[in-house]
């Protein structure tokens, strides 16, 4: 009786690209790294103080305002009471303040629902007080970093969203003649003819822009493909 042969797995060889530091380069990212998580870990015992600091004075809030309650217990919990306004009143001044970025970011970089964006992006935004400004962050809390190391800003953070959503940026309508543009590198009938997007001499590469431009900017690409179809460029 002949022998099963059992096939051997083929093991591939690793071909992913290591990214390597000088060592200097190195220190940094390691230091960086350590910031990060300390600062997200400082974060969270932060948010712990505050929460037990709040439930403290609801707890002294209740006991004073209770039908039984002693005279002091009465005033302490009108001192609770006045506490708890001005956290409310901080936490509400910072929300104003995050917010206030949110709708200039999305405004800079031209975001079509700004509700939308402001809604992906807030739970990965925090103001870092030592740089004075908003940095991106992770789904855990933790600093994330550039390529070089540093830490990644707010509006890095929402460039990257532009860059990898176009679909959520606007375009931007001239005014006079009726013509449109977008911004970036999506194409519009004043950058060029609709003759090198449709028909017989169309770029090699008009199909993929097309596609872009549609999804980008809609209204202008309609605008433009019925200028094709009148000139007989689509049938």
């Amino acid at each position: 009786m002949s022998e099963t042969l059992i096939e051997q797995p083929v093991i591939l060889p690793d071909t992913t690209t290591k990214v390597e530091f000088d060592p200097q380069q190195q220190a940094l990212v390691d230091r960086l790294i350590r910031e990060s998580q300390g600062k997200a870990a400082a974060e969270v015992r932060r948010q712990l103080a505050e929460k037990t600091k709040e439930l403290e004075l609801l707890r002294t809030k209740a006991v004073g305002t209770s039908a039984d309650a002693t005279e002091i217990e009465q005033l302490r919990a009108s001192i609770a009471d006045e506490k708890l306004r001005a956290d409310r009143a901080v936490q509400q001044a910072d929300a104003q303040t995050k917010q206030a970025f949110q709708s200039r970011m999305s405004n800079q970089f031209s975001l079509i629902d700004e509700t939308s964006a402001t809604k992906l992006l807030q739970n990965n935004l925090r103001f870092d007080t030592e740089l004075k400004t908003f940095v991106a962050t992770d789904d855990n809390g933790v600093t994330r970093l550039n390529s070089d190391g540093t830490p990644m800003t707010g509006d890095k953070l929402y460039e990257e969203f532009a860059n990898s959503k176009p679909h959520f940026v606007k375009g931007q309508v001239k005014s006079g003649g009726g013509g449109t543009s977008s911004t970036g590198y999506i194409p519009s009938t004043d950058r060029y003819a609709v003759e090198t997007l449709w028909g017989p001499g169309a770029r090699p590469d008009a199909g993929k822009v097309l596609n872009e431009w549609s999804l980008r900017d809609f209204r202008s690409y309609s605008l433009a493909r019925k200028s094709a179809l009148a000139k007989g460029l689509v049938t």
